[in-house]
This record gives C-alpha cells, structure tokens and sequence, in this order.
C-alpha cells in the first residue's frame, strides 16, 4: 500500500466532508487501540478542530489512549479533548431497565454480559454526538473494512452509528501500515485489539476466535470481489491445489458464521415501500401519469449476455442473471425504441486473466483497462450471445459492440474508453431521436448498468428498473451502488423488491456453497 498518497487521500476526503456538509470540526472516541490512533491522527492532519474524547466506563484502563491523545495535543493546536466517566451513567441506566441490578458489581455484569457491553457502546456514541451536536462536528468512525464489511464486529447504533468513515475500506493489516507510517506509538501497535468493553480485558480475538490476519484470509475466500482488486490469489495459499487445513476450515466458518448473523448491522433497514396508488386519491393518480409521450422514451437492455449468467458458468455469473428476460421485454413495451449494449471481446484481450495475472488483479499500465477478468463474452462464442427471449442484435433500433480492442474494457455503453473519451455513438443517437427519458435494465446492476445510467444521466432522464437487473454485490457495497446512482439524479424503479430478492439469492448461493 502506498502510505504516503493514502494518507494525503484521506485527510483530503476529510477536508471534503466538512465543507460537503457545512460542519466545523471532527469529534472521536480514542479508545487506545490502534484504529481510533490512526483516525484521530489523520482528522488532526487536516488542521481543523479534532475533539478527542476519552470514555472510560468504570475502571477501565486508559493509560495508552491517555499518551496517544497527550502526543497528539503536542503535535497539532487544532486538537482539544475531554475525558469523561460512564460508570455511573451505565448502573444508572441498567438500574433503570432491570431494578435491582445495582446489587451487582459493575466488573462482574461486564464479564457475563454481552447486552451491557453493547449498552457502554451506545453510551458512548451519545457522549460523542452530544459534543459534536454542540460544536458542529462530524462523529468520526473508527471501523476497518474487515469490522464493517466483513464479519459486523460493531454495536448496531453503537460504535456502528457514526457520520463519516475514513478507514472503512482499509483492512486491518492496512491499518498497521498506515499506523507505522503516521508513527503511532510502538505499545499501541503491539497491543492486542480490543473493543475496551469488557473489564475481564479479553480481546478481539478471545470473542471472535480468529485472528485479524485469518479473518482477511477468509474475506479474500469467500469474496475475493469484496476485496481491493489485485490483492488475492487463491493459490498462493494452497487453496486450489491441496484444500484447506482444519484450521482454515474452521476460520472460514467463523467468518461466514458472523458475516450471515451480521447483515442486518451491514444494511440499511428494510423500509415498507407503500404503491404510490395507495397514497393517491383518484385524481392525483391521473396528475401523476407521466407528461412524458411514447415517443420521447428508449429502453436499454445493458449486456443481457449469456457469458453474465449461470448458463456460462465458466465465465462471470451474475446469480440469477437468466431470469431479467421477462422484466426487460415489459419495460420495452410503452418506448418509442429499443436500444442494447452488448461485450465483443477479442480472444486476444489484454485483461484476461492467467494463472500468473489472476482474476481481479491490476493492471497500471493500461490507460482503458483497470483489472484482470475471466475471459468472457468472446466475439462469436456462445457467452456472447443474448438471453433466449430477446430480440436479436437486428431487431433492435441500435446495439452498442463494447470491449472490442484488446487493450480497452469498458464497463458503460456510452464510450469505448474509461477515460470517456471515445463515444460509442449511443448519446448521439437517442439525441437524434429527440429521446428524453432512458429506462435501463440489464447486467450487473453494480458495474455496467450503473456506469451507463451515469453516463446518460448528463443528458436524458435515467429510469433503472431493478426488477431487470440482477448484481454482483451484496450488503453495503450494493447498496452503496445503488446510491451512488441516486445520487446522480437516477431513478431506481422497484428497489425494494430487488434487495429482497438479491439477499434471498445471496443466501440461497452460500448455502450451496456451504
């Protein structure tokens, strides 16, 4: 990892979520352990007002947050902080819920009981938010990637309920690096991690039962998309070749054990969607007809190819990507035209991966290829076909061939390049057809549909109807997926019957999995 333009890229992004959201400063709760030493520093590498609060419950040891917060008060004036003592507030409160329970000790209700340590979280998520309520700070998490998106190792609304998270795709081991490289203090980089919620002092480890670096391990099995690309070769574990040691299979289990158990704290909460023709009365229901005519409206079917699905196991399954036929055929009917794009890959294409440049590794000296693939979708084979059901290539108005030069792989059907420099022709003809609204479907709602419903954005009104889209990614890397597109104005058409149906695929997948 680069430690050097990774740190200047966060502390940037730091800066960016202050001015994005009109706040003044950041707050953070400094634990000792060795993720709120790499916030805190990188919040006060920002210049602006960091306000470090310490939040000992009882006798918990605060020895090393105490120095790290000391140094850092010594290094930066922008960075100011505040101990205060929960004990009193955690008896008070669980006194309140359960009377009589002021009977106990404090030390022995931490040891046995995981409800009050998840309470001492959520006491100390409202000490934070109270003083940045005051200030106008932003609450800054503390996570890392394998914490947040891997196993749920979190309190919901606890730890979990903050404003911004600067080191949430990092993985623990990145962390490390970045710690050396900031140059945290060395007792806080060897110490074991530790949420600091229990007075018996057990660690990370002692309540997962794996280690970080064994946790990584199981991440990089069970998705390796999940991870950075280019950071994982099954092999170079012996996976492939002679299976997994007990240990291995035991740390794999763990993982998806908590990843499952956890995915309610990895989502947002399901919302019940009313239908719009409940909440209107009859004649807001005709007001509410689009104005826009038929012959202003195109569908685009994005890559609905064989080579996406389970019918070409061989190549980049889409779970359930056979089954969008139906959804993209309805969406076609009230359109003036019916456009699509399709991959036309080479045999000879740079990006394909080999044992020694596998699936998801990077490629930094291509300008219009960003990682390694699976060869798929090759001109002429049957992966590049689309889906029985759909028109042919010639009875569509207008087909995108993407991916065509050995040396470009395109994910949007709007430009054969990533740059987005070299247009497919698609924006200028749907103009020409003085089209003003695009409905989208097609494959994988995360990657290709995603990055075409962007690039038209900036030109047409963009309709994506999840019911004809099936995706790659799950929890909240979809979900960030999805909002990335809202956020460029996109409409997202049947969202929550997408998410119900990609989780229950998700799950039916892991259990044929397991």
């Amino acid at each position: 990892m680069d430690c050097l333009h990774t740190e200047k890229h966060i502390v940037s992004w730091l800066k960016e979520k202050l001015t994005d959201t009109g706040q003044k400063g950041f707050v953070v709760g400094v634990s000792g352990g060795i993720d709120s030493a790499v916030v805190s520093t990188l919040c006060a590498r920002t210049g602006h007002p960091t306000f470090l609060v310490s939040i000992p419950i009882g006798n918990q040891n605060t020895t090393l947050a105490d120095k790290h917060i000391k140094e850092l008060m010594e290094q930066y004036s922008n960075v100011k902080t505040k101990t205060i003592n929960l004990g009193s507030v955690l008896m008070a409160s669980l006194e309140a819920f359960f009377p009589g329970i002021d009977t106990i000790h404090i030390s022995e209700i931490n040891k046995y009981n995981l409800m009050s340590a998840n309470i001492q979280s959520r006491l100390r998520m409202c000490a934070l938010y109270a003083y940045a309520n005051r200030k106008k700070y932003l609450v800054v998490g503390t996570g890392n990637k394998v914490e947040d998106f891997g196993i749920g190792f979190f309190t919901k609304y606890g730890d979990g309920g903050v404003d911004i998270s600067p080191i949430g795709d990092l993985l623990k081991s990145e962390v490390y690096k970045l710690a050396d490289f900031l140059g945290i203090d060395s007792e806080i980089r060897k110490a074991a991690p530790t949420d600091g919620l229990w007075e018996d002092g057990r660690t990370d480890e002692d309540q997962i039962g794996a280690t970080y670096d064994e946790l990584e391990w199981a991440m990089r099995c069970e998705d390796p998309i999940f991870m950075e690309e280019g950071t994982y070769n099954p092999e170079s574990d012996g996976y492939e070749k002679e299976g997994l040691t007990p240990r291995q299979q035991e740390v794999r289990q763990i993982y998806k054990q908590r990843h499952e158990a956890n995915k309610h704290k990895m989502s947002p909460p399901p919302v019940c969607t009313i239908p719009i023709h409940l909440k209107l009365e009859q004649e807001q229901k005709q007001a509410a007809i689009s104005t826009v005519k038929k012959q202003d409206r195109a569908s685009l079917d994005v890559d609905p190819q064989k080579g996406f699905t389970p019918l070409c196991p061989d190549e980049l399954p889409v779970p359930d990507g056979h089954n969008i036929v139906d959804a993209l055929n309805e969406q076609a009917k009230d359109v003036k035209i019916r456009v699509a794009s399709k991959d036309w890959h080479p045999t000879n294409a740079l990006w394909i991966a080999t044992k020694e440049k596998p699936q998801f590794t990077a490629i930094f000296d291509q300008p219009n290829m960003d990682i390694h693939w699976k060869a798929h979708c090759i001109a002429g084979t049957v992966g590049a076909e689309f889906l029985d059901g759909l028109p042919r290539p010639e009875e569509y108005d207008f087909v995108v061939y993407k991916g065509m030069e050995p040396n470009m792989h395109p994910y949007g059907a709007c430009y054969h390049d990533l740059e987005e420099k070299r247009s497919t022709g698609l924006i200028e003809y749907l103009q020409s057809q003085k089209i003003k609204e695009v409905i989208i479907g097609g494959l994988a709602a995360d990657y290709c549909v995603k990055t075409t419903a962007i690039q038209l954005s900036k030109h047409f009104k963009v309709y994506v109807n999840l019911a004809a889209c099936r995706a790659i990614s799950e929890g909240k890397r979809l979900e960030a997926a999805l909002s990335e597109m809202t956020s460029h104005g996109i409409t997202l058409l049947n969202r929550d019957k997408f998410q119900l149906q990609h989780l229950a695929e998700s799950l039916e997948e892991l259990k044929c999995r397991s």
